[in-house]
């Protein structure tokens, strides 16, 4: 039996719970759309820290293993994500063409 039917009780129990984030993130879409400009800054700050604590998890991870090459892998990729979530704050305008452009392409 998938695990999926499981939680379908869990999830009946707090339908009220759900339809609320619904109704907060509708709210959040419709309040985005009278200012995208901020809505974009603001989601690219989002990815920014997104970028940053990843980045810093994957050098903290880097030092937990065992062979050389991978922990220079990982440290260079959380390198570059720190870099890049750094960028993000200096422009977050440039930062959200990029990704525009990066999501455009990878569709």
């Amino acid at each position: 039996m998938p695990q999926g039917l499981h939680q379908t009780p869990a999830l009946r129990a707090r339908w009220g719970w759900i339809v609320a984030l619904g109704v907060v993130f509708l709210l959040a879409g419709l309040i985005a759309l009278g200012s995208v400009v901020m809505a974009t800054v603001a989601s690219v700050a989002l990815v920014g820290i997104m970028m940053l604590i990843s980045g810093v998890a994957e050098i903290i991870h880097a030092f937990s293993l065992r062979s050389w090459g991978k922990m220079v892998l990982w440290v260079l990729l959380g390198a570059l994500y720190v870099v890049a979530g750094i960028a993000t704050f200096r422009n977050p305008l440039l930062a959200a063409a990029v990704l525009t452009l990066t999501l455009g392409l990878a569709l």
